[in-house]
């Protein structure tokens, strides 16, 4: 169910609500009654909740917000919404035609799904025993060494950005969110240790925390209230560089948002080689000589490039060293 729409994007918007929904086919129908004209972008509803990104002008946010929380207190009166107004670095992204297609923002559209974030399990409660800490409560645990933080995001995000401390962080090579809850059955968690976990927006930690607490004998699970896209935010407010280190994977034609602190550690440089020669690092899958992101050419899976292996906004394809292919396309291969 999809309108296309010629929006100026301006701002991004990001929210869920967790609760239940009875009709999730009239809440999808009446947000889009007034946001198809003017909005892009996806909103998945389900008996669950509610999990949307959208991109529009910024008035067009603010007036979908506010009518959300005024019509729709039932769903909507504890979500908090997170907009961001899109930075100059990222104003060529938004506009490029391509890259809005690729990520869903040339239309507004909506769908009724069976979980708003596909973990391949029961309906999601919101997880009301797990705490939620905010940017400076965050920092302090991320600074103890007995402390385990859990990446909750694909193998490709955490390429370009993750969180470094004293604590160990531990980013799950997966592909999709749904692999997940495979991964934690033989995660390395010490037994007794405090538990801390992130991602993007905060919904699927939603998901993974009653996971984590579930499975696992940690001493407690926290995770970071907001996302780091709140995260970011409040480093920006305070000036400082904060410990979330590289870029940020968003799912939307900035493709990623600049962190104040570079990527600093072996780990997280080795993760960023370009896939086809090897070199590095390769800090984003776009670059000012190109918005065409590269894919496996077997199973699309989204790969780090450099520019000169990279397909170019031209069109023009440069020499590679290998085909590209990810590790496990590449692995049988051989």
């Amino acid at each position: 169910m999809s309108r296309s729409a010629p929006t100026k994007i301006e701002a991004v918007l990001l929210y869920y609500a967790i609760g239940q929904i009875d009709e999730p086919s009239e809440l999808g129908e009446w947000l889009a009654s007034f946001s198809r004209e003017c909005l892009v972008g996806r909103v998945r509803v389900s008996r669950e909740g509610v999990n949307a990104t959208l991109g529009g002008p910024m008035a067009a946010l603010e007036a979908h917000m506010l009518r959300a929380r005024r019509e729709r207190r039932d769903v909507f009166a504890e979500t908090e919404f997170n907009l961001t107004r899109v930075g100059d670095e990222e104003t060529a992204r938004v506009r490029d035609a391509s890259l809005r297609r690729e990520t869903g923002f040339d239309a507004y559209r909506w769908r009724v799904v069976e979980e708003i974030v596909t973990f391949g399990r029961a309906p999601a409660t919101k997880a009301t025993s797990i705490r939620r800490l905010k940017r400076d409560a965050w920092d302090a645990a991320l600074a103890k060494p007995e402390s385990v933080v859990i990446d909750v995001r694909n193998g490709y995000e955490s390429a370009i950005g993750r969180f470094e401390g004293a604590a160990t962080v531990l980013a799950p090579d997966i592909r999709s969110t749904s692999d997940f809850a495979s991964w934690l059955e033989s995660a390395p968690i010490p037994d007794g240790a405090p538990v801390l976990a992130y991602c993007t927006g905060g919904v699927r930690c939603e998901r993974a925390a009653e996971l984590i607490a579930a499975r696992t004998n940690s001493a407690e699970v926290a995770m970071l209230d907001g996302g780091v896209v709140r995260y970011l935010e409040q480093v920006e407010r305070d000036g400082d560089d904060g410990l979330f280190c590289g870029r940020l994977f968003v799912f939307d034609p900035r493709v990623s948002v600049r962190a104040r602190k570079p990527v600093g550690s072996e780990t997280a440089a080795a993760a960023s080689a370009c896939a086809a020669c090897g070199s590095g690092p390769v800090h984003d899958y776009c670059s000012d000589r190109r918005t065409r992101r590269a894919r496996c050419e077997t199973c699309r899976l989204l790969l780090l490039v450099c520019d000169r292996c990279s397909t170019t906004t031209g069109g023009e394809t440069g020499r590679r060293r290998r085909p590209l292919a990810c590790t496990s396309c590449a692995a049988r291969r051989r």
